[in-house]
């Protein structure tokens, strides 16, 4: 895990199950100038996935820049570079930190149990997705506080059957 620190923010880098991570974490609310730097920074350090932390909330410019970028993304890549797009989770407050974390850690596990499954289940004649469906469905509410930006539901082992 690398850090850095600088007046309200912390950067962090870990290596969660293979993956990189940028974490942005900040003591204050998450705005548009805030937005722009963080897409720099997944710019350079290009990771698999991302994650804003703050103790107050994400503004709502901050959550219009993320839709921008993705639908420009969209509309102007081809479609391999689409699926890679590094859509940051964000967490608004820290009594929501562990709710992300879990969720980030599930999606990422989840990710590779797909990848692993699509090799193996070929052979049983069933989809890595079907299997792994039931496993990552959760109650219409989901976790308080957690969201992957630009989606309703998020994948998490709390409500599994």
């Amino acid at each position: 895990m690398e850090q850095q620190f600088g007046g309200d923010e912390i950067a962090c880098i870990a290596i969660i199950s293979g993956d990189v991570v940028l974490f942005e974490l900040r003591d204050c609310r998450f705005t548009l100038g805030h937005a722009h730097s963080f897409n720099a920074k997944i710019g350079i350090v290009q990771p698999d996935c991302s994650m804003v932390v703050t103790t107050e909330k994400i503004g709502n410019d901050a959550k219009a820049h993320f839709d921008r970028r993705r639908q420009a993304v969209r509309k102007n890549m081809p479609r391999p570079y689409v699926d890679e797009l590094v859509e940051p989770l964000f967490v608004e407050g820290i009594s929501n930190l562990r709710a992300g974390l879990e969720d980030l850690v599930t999606n990422l596990v989840t990710k590779d149990a797909r990848r692993v499954l699509s090799e193996v289940l070929p052979l049983a004649g069933i989809t890595p997705g079907t299997l792994l469906r039931g496993w990552t469905t959760r109650s219409d509410s989901g976790p308080a506080g957690a969201e992957r930006h630009g989606e309703t539901e998020a994948a998490s082992p709390r409500n599994a059957p």
